[in-house]
């Protein structure tokens, strides 16, 4: 018989005190890192929630973090934060509870309409031995085997569907599948989808850090799911544990969504040859010792910063926010 885990709601940057063993404290902590703070109250722990939101679980127990927003205005906000994904189904933030749950079904509508129309393939160079010559001879490996004549080292171009793309899609699906906080039909969707592209690898460490462009003319039907999958991929921590014992989590930092969407309005309204840069440092000084980072900066077509443009600093919360609101509002009026 499964036994439920016990859910647990914490508002954002708001505390909840909760019944929790020392085992569950500590594994709470490790898997949430400075995300949650977990800290001994009169009747069991209190649980301080900072700008992350989302889930976090551990066995038997799951937390989520819920936004101060509606979820569906969260998701808007994540539209400008992957660069202006198109968020087609708005009823998808009204029917969810949690920011996972929601994240989950608009992913699995996005990579199924991505795979109806082909998934992704490419020539991989492959590196192998073989019995017999396929491609070209691997001249260095050669040289390193000692002279034995098989299995023969081999470099040969591989038509493959384990490209960058297809790791990032299918490792995203697979981080938000195995998130408890995800219904059963949209885990099993996902699922589904990770099976329609046979073949595909575990993603490896380039894949998220690497500048390459992620499309190109043959497979810019990948373009928005990728971003998503991106912004997901680095939402998503890693399991831990030993034995049976394993944590996982999905969150989202409000800060940063909030930021990106700021400066992605911006950045379009400034349609007169104007540039945008955003937490650029900038020094104060002629030695250079003062430095400072304006959340939004500015420049012309020759280069030259409008003092006035520079929005931010080192400002509290609500002040920034405000702060870059009515930057929204001036960049509009001009």
């Amino acid at each position: 018989m499964t036994v439920e885990p016990v859910t647990i709601h914490v508002p954002e940057y708001r505390s909840v005190d909760v019944s929790l063993t020392d085992a569950q404290a500590r594994q709470l902590q490790l898997g949430s890192g400075s995300r949650l703070s977990i800290t001994p109250a009169r009747s069991g722990f209190r649980l301080t929630a900072s700008s992350h939101v989302g889930s976090i679980s551990i066995p038997g127990l799951v937390v989520h973090v819920i936004p101060k927003v509606p979820v569906e205005n969260v998701l808007c906000l994540m539209t400008w934060s992957t660069r202006r994904l198109s968020f087609l189904d708005p009823s998808l933030g009204h029917a969810s509870a949690s920011l996972t749950e929601a994240v989950a079904a608009w992913y699995a509508r996005m990579l199924e309409r991505t795979l109806v129309l082909g998934p992704d393939r490419a020539y991989v160079e492959q590196a192998e031995r073989l019995d017999a010559l396929r491609g070209r001879v691997d001249l260095p490996a050669l040289a390193h085997s000692g002279g034995l004549p098989t299995p023969l080292p081999c470099r040969f171009d591989e038509w493959t569907v384990d490209t960058r793309l297809n790791r990032l899609v299918t490792s995203a699906a697979h981080a938000l599948a195995r998130q408890p906080g995800v219904p059963f039909h949209t885990a099993m969707d996902l699922r589904r989808l990770m099976r329609m592209i046979p073949g595909v690898g575990a993603l490896r460490p380039d894949d998220l850090t690497a500048t390459a462009p992620l499309t190109n003319r043959l497979n810019d039907h990948y373009a928005d799911t990728a971003q998503l999958a991106i912004l997901i991929l680095r939402s998503s921590g890693f399991g831990h544990g030993a034995g049976s014992t394993v944590t996982s989590s999905f969150m989202v930092d409000m800060n940063i969504v909030f930021e990106d969407f700021v400066s992605a309005r911006v950045a379009a309204l400034l349609t007169d040859g104007r540039r945008l840069t955003c937490q650029q440092p900038v020094p104060l000084d002629e030695e250079r010792f003062v430095v400072t980072a304006p959340d939004l900066i500015v420049t012309d077509h020759r280069g030259h910063t409008d003092p006035s443009s520079a929005v931010g600093g080192h400002s509290g919360g609500s002040e920034r926010a405000s702060m870059l609101v009515n930057a929204i509002r001036w960049f509009r009026n001009g």
